[in-house]
């Protein structure tokens, strides 16, 4: 809710009285976010590859952890156990200039599916390298605070939300498992379920950014 006020402020200092929000993986939350905090403005959001709330999945007696890898469970359970020793512990790679886009993609192995591996062009590898670049320009504290995000309380429950969202996950997705897909498509009372067998993590955000933009267009 705090990035939703963040969004509310832009939006002042832009004059935009309605506008519509999206977001891919951790991103997805926070689009969420913007349709439980300002439904008067957001006509409608759209989640591509997010994460369904920790604290709601658990409180149902779910497993929040069910199809992440063996390094994502250990990072979250830590985190999640013992906060202290995961911030005390915590590193953030430096942005390597001297890998090659090949050996970025090898080193994401055990993360990347047969077809998520193909979207990631090296004209990806060279945007998301300049984007890491500049979130840690100022150091780790964004990395920090998005991981805390995705554990912590998210300040509404899922259900709350009244705007139309589009939901997208794809079943080959290893970032962000299906289930969390599934679990929102469950519990978001007006949205737009997009469960595709054949796109993982990487091809979403490829592949249908348009068709969501389209979607969130016409409901203004």
């Amino acid at each position: 809710m705090d990035a939703a006020q963040d969004v509310r402020a832009i939006a002042d200092a832009l004059g935009l009285p309605r506008f519509a929000v999206w977001g891919h993986s951790s991103g997805g939350h926070h689009a969420l976010a913007c349709a439980a905090a300002l439904p008067e403005r957001v006509v409608a959001v759209a989640s591509l590859a997010g994460d369904a709330p920790y604290t709601e999945v658990s409180a149902e007696g779910g497993d929040w952890f069910q199809g992440m890898s063996e390094w994502q469970s250990g990072f979250f359970r830590q985190l999640i156990s013992d906060p202290a020793t995961w911030e005390r512990e915590l590193v953030v790679p430096a942005v390597d200039e001297s890998l090659t886009p090949e050996q970025i993609r090898n080193s994401m192995s055990a993360l990347l599916s047969d077809v998520d591996r193909a979207a990631f062009t090296d004209e990806l590898v060279e945007y998301l390298r300049s984007v890491e670049r500049e979130n840690q320009r100022a150091g780790n504290a964004g990395s920090r605070d998005d991981s805390l995000a995705e554990v912590k309380p998210w300040g509404f429950e899922v259900s709350s939300i009244r705007v139309p969202v589009q939901l997208w996950h794809g079943r080959l997705d290893r970032f962000v498992p299906i289930f969390m897909g599934e679990w929102l498509a469950t519990h978001l009372p007006r949205v737009d379920v997009h469960l595709e067998a054949d796109e993982g993590h990487v091809t979403l955000f490829e592949h249908r950014i348009p068709a969501v933009h389209e979607w969130l267009r016409s409901h203004f």
